[in-house]
């Protein structure tokens, strides 16, 4: 990624994508591009729950821009119908200063039911 250029958290999906247990484990697919489109490899992606109701996880991009972080919910996450949990996501290239380095930043939520 050139010195000019930013990371794009581009998509994000999430498996389940309506959590109806607190025993599930959540795996999230995150695809990093950077502002001209190209997909980026190599890049970290760093990833949690806000507030802390589930583990939080890191991982590289692959050569496809996926990177795939997995996460096991606490004692504090609520199932409830019409409930989402919020997860903040950064993507930034290792070694560079996390505020003011190559970087990009997400806001996303998955959905709960109760059952």
């Amino acid at each position: 990624v050139p010195r000019d250029e930013r990371l794009v958290v581009s998509d994000i999906r999430f498996e389940p994508n309506i959590v109806t247990s607190r025993n599930q484990v959540i795996t999230a697919r995150v695809l990093v591009k950077d502002t001209r489109g190209l997909l980026v490899n190599g890049v970290n992606v760093f990833m949690r729950a806000t507030p802390r109701v589930t583990s939080g996880d890191t991982k590289l991009t692959g050569n496809d821009g996926w990177a795939t972080l997995h996460f096991t919910p606490n004692q504090n996450f609520r199932v409830r119908t019409g409930y989402n949990v919020q997860f903040y996501i950064q993507a930034y290239r290792q070694g560079e200063p996390l505020l003011a380095g190559i970087a990009g930043f997400r806001l996303v939520q998955v959905k709960t039911r109760s059952t």
